[in-house]
């Protein structure tokens, strides 16, 4: 009983300690090497909180997330801080080695102590609804793999015309329907040994048509998210003695990957982005071709190429503008309070690409309207960073809050993406179309992991009203279709 006791206290034990380290560190960093130690003591004090959480009756998949990919934030920090001498904030010249201790305010203090204030409005057992959603994916009818063709589609889709930079309203269905499905590649590697040879091909064919043509445009955010998700794919289910070995060859892919990616954006830095319709140009192949293997033979000797190559892979990863945003408000620029707030929700609601006929022209204007007032990632030029329609940088969740109202803003924001996520889940759950259940989950998921990391509150609104609504009526409308035409098949054979 007494060892029992004494197991119970070592948990929040340990957790104080290390939260104390964290603080201690953070106090006395003024290089590159100290916030690499903050970044880990970090990163295993928010290990800790995630298992807490995930054994929990009262478990929150939005808080969840946020403190994954906080997680995330802090295992990027170790590595990027580990391989760079100074702190400097790529880009910008901020040396975040003096702000270590506003960094860790807003990736660990404030996101963890949420989890001792919101699970109270979460029900118990809320995972089960998950749980319900997780078990038709890891047993799966024949029906679902409609989805795969679905996804393949939609990729060659959304590639030719989004990538090829054709605007109007085909453009515009393409790229939601891309950002619709950026995580289906998961579901490639969990149903690949139960799927037919020709969808095995067609679901490997799209992915790999995705990677090496966002490879060539420069895309690198595509290309890490596509490798990852088929790979934990595969290892959701593998076997024991697979899935140990999946484990272990992990250490060789995250490297490689992330050398490939840095040296993606030296090459993008050097010849620009690129569309499909240039990608499929001989000169443009030669070049990226060329360009690429110089910066890889050159990183073999040349210190600086290493340097710049981490800041384009890992340091593009990591959200200093957290930082920025935590160290500047309110000591140099004031809390901009909640006025605007009303304005912001109601602007994300005017229906932009269709009032303006999907003219691509009027929607980028529109968006730099937008910008000038502030609205979404808009608040980012105040920081110092250059932001227009086409060129912005990840204005999170917590940032917009922080820059609000301080811990306040931040915990009035959280509550609300914590019940509003509650209801998405408890709708999704109740869907009667298995097929639509899963692929809604999906891009779900998508929205509660990239969206408060990338984008404000009112974007994520917009993202759940707007393009969710709008995918739950179209994948119901394909499904039902589908369906239907399955039924009259078995009618014509059973006559």
């Amino acid at each position: 009983m007494n060892k029992l006791i004494l197991q119970k206290l070592a948990y929040p034990f340990v957790a104080f300690a290390l939260f104390v380290v964290i603080i201690v560190l953070a106090s006395i960093t003024n290089d590159a090497n100290g916030l690499r130690n903050v970044g880990i003591a970090a990163g295993l004090f928010q290990l800790g909180v995630i298992m807490v959480m995930l054994r929990s009756s009262r478990f929150s998949i939005a808080l969840f997330f946020l403190n994954l990919n906080n997680l995330m934030q802090c295992f990027f920090i170790a590595i990027y801080f580990n391989n760079i001498n100074d702190g400097i904030v790529p880009g910008f010249g901020f040396d975040l080695s003096n702000y270590a201790t506003e960094q860790m305010i807003g990736l660990i203090i404030i996101p963890s102590c949420s989890l001792f204030i919101f699970p109270f409005f979460v029900k118990k057992n809320s995972f089960k609804e998950i749980n319900s959603i997780f078990q038709l994916v890891l047993h799966p009818e024949r029906s679902y793999f409609v989805i795969l063709w679905i996804y393949s589609f939609t990729i060659l889709f959304s590639l030719y015309f989004n990538r090829a930079g054709l605007g109007g309203l085909i453009g515009y269905v393409s790229l939601l329907s891309e950002q619709s499905t950026l995580l289906v590649p998961i579901l490639i590697g969990i149903w690949y040994k139960k799927l037919s040879p020709t969808l095995r091909t067609v679901s490997l064919l799209s992915v790999s048509a995705q990677v090496g043509l966002t490879i060539l445009t420069g895309n690198r955010f595509i290309v890490f998210l596509d490798v990852l998700l088929l790979y934990f794919g595969f290892l959701i289910a593998s076997t024991q003695a697979t899935r140990r070995f999946l484990m272990y060859s992990l250490l060789l892919i995250i490297p490689a990957l992330m050398s490939v990616l840095g040296l993606m954006g030296l090459v993008r830095d050097k010849i620009g982005r690129g569309t499909i319709q240039e990608t499929f140009s001989e000169d443009r192949y030669d070049i990226y071709k060329t360009t690429f293997f110089e910066y890889l033979e050159s990183s073999e000797t040349d210190e600086t190429v290493n340097d710049e190559s981490e800041k384009n892979s890992t340091g593009r990863n990591i959200n200093f503008v957290n930082t920025v945003v935590f160290a500047n408000t309110p000591k140099i620029i004031p809390y901009r309070g909640f006025d605007n707030l009303p304005d912001e929700l109601l602007n994300i609601f005017r229906l932009t690409a269709i009032n303006s006929g999907f003219d691509q022209k009027k929607i980028l204007e529109s968006g730099d309207e937008n910008v000038e007032l502030g609205f979404g990632n808009g608040m980012a030029k105040r920081y110092g960073y250059n932001v227009t329609s086409t060129n912005g940088v990840e204005w999170s969740l917590l940032a917009d809050a922080w820059s609000r109202g301080g811990v306040l803003g931040c915990y009035l924001f959280i509550l609300f993406f914590v019940l509003l996520t509650e209801k998405l889940k408890i709708f999704i759950s109740n869907v009667k179309l298995p097929e639509v259940k899963i692929l809604l989950f999906i891009i779900f998921l998508n929205l509660i992991f990239f969206s408060p990391t990338t984008r404000p509150l009112p974007e994520f609104i917009k993202y759940v009203f707007l393009r969710g609504l709008a995918s739950y009526l179209l994948l119901s409308v394909i499904f039902i279709f589908f369906r239907q035409k399955k039924q009259a098949v078995v009618s014509g054979e059973v006559v």
